[in-house]
């Protein structure tokens, strides 16, 4: 994602959604979770081109939004992608899932707190993390 789809979007991804931006070109980062990561810069250092940076961020999605078994991922690449291009696009995604995988592997042990933001936050949760 670029700046200008970032400052486009950011007002349209819901309280339990994410971003995922290429660093590259997003300096301003959108409100809310955002995943930031060079993907072009990445891209061009491994594969010599930037252009597969999409399938590195479609990887790192597929990995964060855990929405699909990475197999069905795959699979879809392999019907979208001419097969001259096909082992380049598969390794693009799969930098990009280990990429992701890293990052919620970092997250382990974090439990989300979760409240409904109309509500006061309970007692027992503001005394906890208010010391």
């Amino acid at each position: 994602m670029n700046q200008e789809s970032a400052d486009k979007f950011s007002g349209k991804v819901k309280e339990t959604g994410f971003f995922v931006v290429d660093s590259t070109f997003v300096d301003q980062l959108p409100e809310g979770k955002v995943y930031e990561y060079p993907f072009t810069e990445k891209s061009i250092e491994v594969f010599k081109q930037g252009i597969v940076a999409n399938l590195m961020a479609m990887g790192m999605f597929a990995a964060l939004s855990r929405y699909f078994k990475l197999e069905v991922w795959t699979d879809a690449i392999k019907l979208a992608v001419p097969a001259a291009f096909l082992e380049l696009n598969l390794q693009a995604f799969e930098m990009g899932h280990r990429e992701g995988r890293e990052i919620l592997h970092m997250e382990e042990g974090r439990i989300p707190i979760a409240w409904d933001r109309k509500q006061p936050v309970p007692k027992a949760i503001r005394d906890k993390f208010s010391k």
